[in-house]
């Protein structure tokens, strides 16, 4: 066999095999992607990108300038017909590219103008491209020693990514890609006879492999699906949570039968819920609420979600939960493990001061700006962590530490109460603490003024949504559960000047044992106060939570003295029952991906030399194809990109619509986009306005969107017509958010802009 027919037919072989390799892949991922591009065109597309790409090199390779200089030399014209082969071999291939991405190409550039476009509008022609880059880079390693090991991972980094996206892989269509990757192997061989014979026959076996098995479909290898559906979940929990998440809440173990509204009759369950392993006595938080509605208790704070184990959050992770030079004469520290007895909500349950929570890493554990601690999923039985906590030593020792700043320097909120309050609640706050010098003083004689003028009761009155639940309970009720004192203590320590927010978990005595089986028994409502010199402490003026028992719930046991109490119905209209309080704080750690600068303009190739088959650039001439192929692929990927931005700039945008309300609408959808990317989201039952006036109160947004919301408002529901002052107030607000976001915000920004655009813009969300 003479050089140019060997060299010919480890081409047309690489060609085969490279063809298969990425045909195979990119089947797997248009599959995995939902992608609207049929089995036939891509391996098709595969085939004509590795034709052009062999082509290519044939006629620009150094062993067969080498043969057609012999030829030359010897009057024969075997050699300039093989480079005549390979150059119309590559037009060839480049056409069928052409042909099969025709249309693609052409449903894009349609997409491309639209407002709002979906991922089915342009995956196709992301799929054609991939298709001829991965054909390409798998025939450049072919031939390359070593070459077959950065394919296999890229091949399986297909596998894990199409994996990622939720479908289970068909085998069968695995399998060509496999077969490719031997073949690959056999190329790269150091025997280059032994490789030759290899490839041929590695070649046809694949071939015949991907005819036999493309035509099945749903063979999946169970223990490998399983491994597979694990290793995704943890993931997706580790780097794709974003999702909304079912937070704890009290009425879920029996009490507040009307849901979130306080008040009521209690019927606790006595199902268990978690065993703890711990010799102290601990108040495991799950919800933290700041706002007092007067009827309820929620939680308006715009709350950023971070990975526990973050690094780069734990300066962030120390001031949130309190452990920043902690003052170990006031404080000792003590572990706990707790394990799930049943499945529960997405909340994992802690200690105020709690840190080094550990988890097996099929638990990806978060936490909140606010304190809460919680999973992407629910708690599942048998899920387990641990934490270590620091408690205070004695109340008489913290005592000392206590200053008497009061709320100087706090979140107003958290003094806050609603005009609702009875001007008695006031008084009598006053009246409790006007002996007391510090603020631990303060808190400590409100919680024991409750504990003993108040009587505990599962038996609650219903609250109501026109009166003001603690006044009710202060001054006429006096008597109910723990939700009923841990209002009135938050309420009464706001009155007197001392931030205080309500929180609801589960309260484990101290067990000599060692271990508490935790059940719906242990179900607790409390206060925690800010205490100058502290920090925020526990304060809990339920009766009987000081060691001695109440007569009944929230300690493990009852009293079997006690009559199961019977539900009254309220004196007003039965209000429905409010769903589990779900959390909408997007993520912050997913990391956003770059947009791609465009390239420069593309080098004009040299003239062929072919004075020196040996030298440098003959050498080295085949590259520039590749460099080429760079280069026109970053350039089509730039123009889509200034495409897509142009199709979502409001500007362009609103003034191609032809009335008022319709550019209103624009310039709403594009501050969305903004606020997006600061992980802030419109929740399901807010209004424009309703939404501009929490991200104002947040600080995350100006008067100038507070007005423009006003005006949409007013436009969509009032029939406003909208004047050129309020678009302008628009565009305003809207380059002051754009100022204001960092580097990583502005990523995520433009990432939406290209991949969403600005959305429908004929309505509201």
């Amino acid at each position: 066999m003479n050089v140019t027919k060997k060299n010919l037919l480890e081409i047309l072989g690489a060609i085969c095999v490279s063809a298969l390799f990425a045909a195979s892949g990119m089947h797997v991922a248009a599959q995995a992607w939902n992608v609207q591009l049929s089995t036939a065109k891509i391996y098709l597309l595969a085939l004509a990108a590795s034709v052009f790409v062999g082509g290519c090199v044939f006629g620009n390779d150094p062993v067969s300038r080498k043969a057609q200089k012999a030829a030359q030399e010897d009057g024969t014209k075997s050699a300039s017909t093989g480079r005549a082969w390979g150059i119309f071999a590559a037009l060839l291939g480049a056409a069928g590219i052409i042909v099969l991405s025709a249309g693609s190409v052409r449903d894009l550039l349609v997409a491309a103008k639209s407002a709002e476009v979906a991922l089915s509008d342009y995956a196709p022609f992301i799929a054609c491209v991939g298709t001829v880059g991965l054909t390409a880079a798998a025939f450049g390693v072919c031939r390359v020693r070593g070459g077959v090991y950065a394919m296999a991972l890229a091949f399986f980094m297909i596998l894990a990514a199409s994996r990622s996206m939720g479908q289970s892989l068909n085998v069968l269509h695995v399998i060509p890609g496999l077969s490719a990757l031997v073949a690959m192997y056999a190329v790269c061989s150091s025997d280059k006879g032994a490789a030759l014979r290899t490839l041929v026959s590695s070649a046809l076996i694949a071939a015949i492999l991907a005819t036999a098995c493309l035509p099945g479909e749903g063979t999946v290898f169970t223990p490998l699906n399983n491994a597979a559906n694990k290793a995704r979940a943890i993931f997706e929990d580790y780097f794709k949570f974003t999702h909304s998440r079912v937070a704890y809440s009290l009425y879920m173990d029996g009490y507040q039968p009307l849901g979130e509204l306080l008040g009521g009759p209690a019927q606790p369950s006595e199902d268990a819920v978690m065993r703890v392993e711990s010799t102290e006595d601990l108040y495991l938080r799950g919800t933290i609420k700041n706002t007092y509605t007067g009827y309820s208790w929620t939680d308006n704070a715009v709350k950023s979600r971070y990975l526990y184990v973050d690094p780069m959050r734990a300066g962030v992770k120390a001031e949130v939960f309190g452990t920043e030079n902690v003052n170990e004469n006031a404080f000792f520290r003590t572990d706990a493990e707790v394990e799930f007895l049943a499945e529960g909500t997405s909340t994992l349950f802690v200690p105020y001061r709690a840190e080094n929570v550990s988890a097996p890493i099929a638990m990806a554990v978060y936490f909140n700006t606010v304190g809460e601690v919680f999973l992407p999923r629910n708690a599942a039985q048998g899920d387990s962590y641990s934490f270590d906590v620091w408690l205070p030593v004695s109340e008489s020792t913290v005592k000392a530490y206590s200053g008497a700043d009061g709320a100087e320097g706090m979140d107003v909120a958290l003094v806050a109460l609603p005009v609702g309050v009875d001007a008695r609640v006031y008084a009598l706050a006053e009246e409790i603490t006007q002996s007391a010098y510090s603020d631990y003083e303060k808190a400590a004689a409100i919680r024991d003024y409750l504990q003993n003028n108040y009587t505990y009761t599962l038996d609650g009155a219903y609250g109501s949504m026109d009166r003001d639940f603690v006044s009710d309970f202060l001054f006429d009720w006096k008597e109910g559960y723990c939700t009923y004192f841990a209002s009135a203590m938050a309420v009464l320590s706001r009155a007197a000047g001392l931030p205080a927010r309500y929180i609801e978990g589960y309260h484990v005595p101290a067990d000599e044992s060692g271990e508490t089986i935790v059940t719906g028994l242990n179900a607790h409502a409390w206060t925690e106060v800010w205490i100058d010199g502290l920090g925020w402490m526990t304060f809990d003026a339920t009766p009987g939570m000081d060691g001695e028992e109440p007569d009944s719930g929230e300690n493990g046991t009852e009293n079997s003295t006690e009559p199961t109490p019977t539900p009254t119905p309220p004196d007003e209209e039965q209000l429905p029952t409010p769903a589990p309080e779900q959390e909408n704080d997007p993520g912050q750690h997913t990391p956003p991906t770059p947009t791609p600068d465009p390239g420069n303009q593309p080098p004009t190739p040299p003239e062929n030399d072919n004075n020196d088959s040996d030298s440098d650039s003959d050498r080295n001439f085949a590259w520039l194809w590749w460099l080429l192929l760079a280069l026109v692929i970053l350039a089509g990927g730039a123009f889509l990109v200034r495409m897509r931005l142009a199709a979502s700039d409001p500007v362009k945008l609103s003034a191609a619509q032809q009335d008022e309300e319709t550019r209103l609408l624009v310039w709403y959808r594009a501050l969305l986009t903004v606020f997006a990317s600061e992980g802030q989201i419109p929740e399901s039952t807010e209004t424009p306005a309703m939404f501009a006036r929490r991200m104002r109160a947040a600080g995350l947004a100006t008067e100038s969107f507070e007005r423009f919301a006003d005006a949409l408002m007013l436009s969509r529901y009032a029939g406003k017509q909208a004047s050129e002052t309020q678009l302008e107030a628009a565009q305003q607000a809207y380059d002051e958010l754009v100022s204001q976001l960092r580097n990583a915000e502005k990523i995520r920004w433009l990432r939406r802009r290209l991949v969403k655009g600005l959305g429908n813009i004929r309505k509201i969300p």
